[in-house]
């Protein structure tokens, strides 16, 4: 195999790896790298986003609060705080839990009243002496402990003794009286309640176990979704928030991009602090092209041309002029080397560009580059 030859099997075999390691490969490489770690930390942030709204768009949807209940100064009450549980714009469900003793005096009381007042921070005594102008929402009640005949309570007791006995059954009866149904409070933490009383209203001196009051959050609309669709609503609004953010990065990139091609184009763009009006006048300056450079010197010069034609004169202005006061008429006098050729005059050529005319036959000139014959030829 000849050197050709084995040169060009390494170059062939070499070709998927210099296009692998070539700078476009690798510009590639980048990109995509910086595209999935980009999506990776915007998934995680849609999903911490997520959460967060959940919790603060989503109440608790259930909040219980033991009363203890005041005796000896007339009808049972308690008042306890509820803090910041509840929230505006949102139905609840209130339920009072009493759990009361069969005793005598209970049975003998028949029916009382359960009085609930929900009361909101209007004074600083609220929670001590509450008024009515401190309570946003009032219900009340009736209880009553379930009948059962003396026959039928005999013989449950009597079936029931051994479990009295030995400790895991009571003779008491638990209530559950509905006091609020889908009660809603306006926005403003004004109209929020942030403690409630309760009162037992009655005619016998009646016994108590324990109380409680739960308040339920009746879930509609967005809320509901999404706490009875959590996983849907998971997928939903983290492909929103995703989308959203992957949006957003994508436009940011491009204006980016474009503001940084905009300055990095203008680099060619320069400020002369010596411009005229002084430094507070600046002017743009751009780049001198090698024409600029090519600018002729007052030094006379002969241009050759075609054969047979006599070659092309520069002279500079000083000259033209001192030898157009020789004459007193303003124009140079024609001079031994005009008298067998054409004699070229720039006029006002300092600082100008000008053109040699070499290779054309044509008249040209630049600022009043004329072609003048000989007076002597004329002659």
């Amino acid at each position: 195999m000849s050197t050709a030859e084995a040169s060009s099997a390494v170059d062939f075999a070499l070709a998927p790896l210099r296009a692998a390691i070539s700078k476009p490969a690798r510009r590639a490489y980048v990109s995509t790298a910086l595209f999935f770690s980009t999506s990776l930390v915007l998934l995680g942030l849609a999903v911490v986003a997520y959460i967060l709204f959940y919790f603060s768009y989503l109440p608790k949807i259930g909040i219980e609060r033991t009363v203890h209940l005041q005796f000896g100064a007339g009808n049972p009450y308690g008042v306890v705080s509820l803090g910041e549980s509840l929230v505006g714009q949102q139905a609840y469900d209130v339920t009072v839990h009493l759990d009361l003793p069969r005793s005598p005096p209970n049975l003998a009381a028949g029916n009382f009243m359960l009085d609930l007042a929900l009361l909101s921070p209007g004074s600083a005594t609220y929670m001590v002496a509450p008024t009515e102008d401190d309570v946003l929402v009032r219900s009340r009640r009736p209880a009553i402990l379930t009948y059962v005949s003396p026959l039928v309570d005999k013989a449950s007791k009597a079936g029931s003794v051994a479990w009295i006995l030995l400790g895991l059954h009571r003779e008491a009866e638990q209530l559950r009286v509905p006091m609020l149904e889908g009660v809603e409070f306006a926005r403003g933490w004004r109209n929020v309640p942030r403690a409630l009383k309760l009162e037992v209203q009655s005619d016998e001196k009646m016994g108590v176990y324990s109380v409680r009051v739960v308040f339920a959050a009746r879930f509609t609309g967005l809320r509901w979704i999404m706490h009875k669709h959590r996983i849907l609503s998971l997928l939903l609004f983290v492909s929103a928030f995703y989308s959203t953010s992957i949006i957003s990065t994508a436009l940011a990139w491009v204006l980016l991009s474009v503001y940084l091609q905009r300055d990095a184009g203008g680099g060619g763009i320069k400020r002369d602090p010596d411009g005229v009006g002084g430094s507070d006048n600046a002017y743009i300056k751009t780049e001198e092209s090698e024409s600029d450079a090519l600018d002729l010197s007052d030094t006379p010069r002969s241009f050759p041309t075609y054969a047979r034609q006599p070659p092309l004169q520069f002279r500079s202005p000083s000259g033209r002029a001192r030898g157009g006061e020789d004459e007193g008429g303003g124009r140079r006098a024609p001079d031994e080397d005009d008298a067998d050729g054409v004699g070229v005059d720039v006029a006002g050529t300092a600082g100008r560009r000008t053109d040699s005319g070499i290779g054309t036959s044509l008249e040209e000139g630049v600022g009043g580059l004329q072609r003048r014959r000989s007076r002597g030829r004329n002659a």
